[in-house]
């Protein structure tokens, strides 16, 4: 069944992870991976060598010991991961979430996402935009979060604090590879129809950015959205956000990167500054 992975560490987003997951599964009517990655190295302290200071058999008693703690923790740690997920399952349940499955993997975020994202059917990743280990604070970006948008191949929904129903929708247009893709998504799928759906375009009258917007705006319009387009002048980043504020935006959608980008592992700096500025969803694509 088509599906999303929906990532969770039980961190402040993670309402807001479940309540994205929900409404873009009950809008394209596909089901709900939830994923919880016990990473160890993260969740256990620094190794501390203390065998110079000990004789041969204290070091062998202390070194099972510690062998002991650390499988007794882990079986904690795999305990409270499970019940997280239960939790998780119960509260999407709640929001008619069609079908939710779990997944629980040992190992890093990167590399449990690279072995869903193999799964034919798999067409989303959501993720919260700080995670459990980030520091609290508005202008960080979780460094897991820049991670995966670098290695995913799948739209990626970065998911805000709080949700809030989403009615109003922009999309960053600047005719990139990455946004057409955006584009595209919104004419093969149902997640925005019915929307109101803005086009904005940063660059002067007549400019091939210009061009780009009123194109993706004339396909749009055909396939019966209703459409508000705009062109500014100014700073990408600055120009983007005031629009979102200005104009209620509540989920915002772009390229993640630009013609200007020169290596397709470098996330672009337009992408990651307006996740840093914005305090709705963002969605992806690559």
């Amino acid at each position: 069944m088509p599906h999303l992975i929906a990532c969770t560490d039980g961190s402040y987003y993670a309402s807001g992870v479940y309540e994205a997951a929900a409404w873009i599964a009950n809008r394209t009517h596909i089901s709900i991976k939830l994923l919880h990655v016990l990473d160890q190295k993260q969740e256990q302290p620094d190794d501390v060598d203390l065998s110079g200071a000990l004789h041969i058999e204290a070091s062998r008693e202390l070194f099972a010991e510690l062998a002991a703690l650390d499988a007794a923790r882990a079986r904690l740690l795999e305990v409270k991961a499970r019940a997280l997920l239960e939790t998780a399952v119960k509260y999407l349940r709640g929001k008619d979430a069609r079908s939710v499955a779990t997944v629980l993997k040992l190992g890093t975020l990167v590399d449990a996402l690279a072995e869903l994202e193999r799964e034919p059917k798999a067409q989303m990743v959501v993720i919260g935009k700080r995670g459990d280990y980030a520091a609290y604070d508005r202008q960080h970006l979780g460094a897991k979060l820049e991670r995966v948008i670098r290695a995913s191949r799948l739209p990626i929904l970065v998911a805000s604090r709080t949700f809030r129903p989403i009615k109003r929708v922009l999309i960053a247009c600047d005719g990139a590879a990455s946004s057409e893709k955006a584009i595209g998504y919104a004419l093969d799928q149902p997640l925005l129809k019915g929307l109101d759906l803005h086009i904005l375009s940063v660059g002067t009258p007549g400019s091939p950015v210009d061009q780009a917007r009123a194109k993706a705006a004339d396909r749009l319009q055909d396939q019966g959205y209703d459409v508000t387009t705009a062109l500014r002048q100014g700073d990408i980043e600055q120009v983007i956000a005031d629009y979102v504020r200005d104009e209620q935006i509540d989920l915002l959608i772009m390229g993640a990167y630009g013609h200007a980008r020169q290596r397709h592992l470098i996330v672009g700096k337009t992408t990651t500054s307006l996740v840093r500025l914005c305090d709705i969803p963002l969605l992806i694509f690559k």
